[in-house]
């Protein structure tokens, strides 16, 4: 089973108007990105989930979160769940 990776740059997470959003790619384990991922980001003092998919570039947007500490988790058949958590996002 191959692994997935969550990849997340400096312009990934962001804030504006009292809201968050996170965007990143999914790639597996030789840097090849994954298409039709599931991507879920969940608050984790609310336990609120928002969903994503990825698209044809492996690449993924959650808009308009509330601020807090988030895990995220990448899940797509064929591979390796991978989950990163402590995602802090701020206003």
């Amino acid at each position: 089973m191959t692994a997935l990776f969550l990849m997340l740059g400096a312009q990934g997470l962001f804030a504006q108007s009292g809201r968050a959003n996170i965007a990143g790619t999914v790639t597996d384990s030789q840097g090849a990105v994954v298409s039709g991922a599931a991507v879920t980001a969940t608050n984790t003092a609310t336990g609120v989930a928002t969903p994503a998919t990825t698209n044809g570039s492996g690449v993924y947007n959650i808009i308009q979160v509330i601020p807090g500490v988030y895990s995220i988790k990448v899940e797509k058949e064929g591979f390796g769940a991978q989950q990163k958590e402590d995602i802090t996002l701020v206003a």
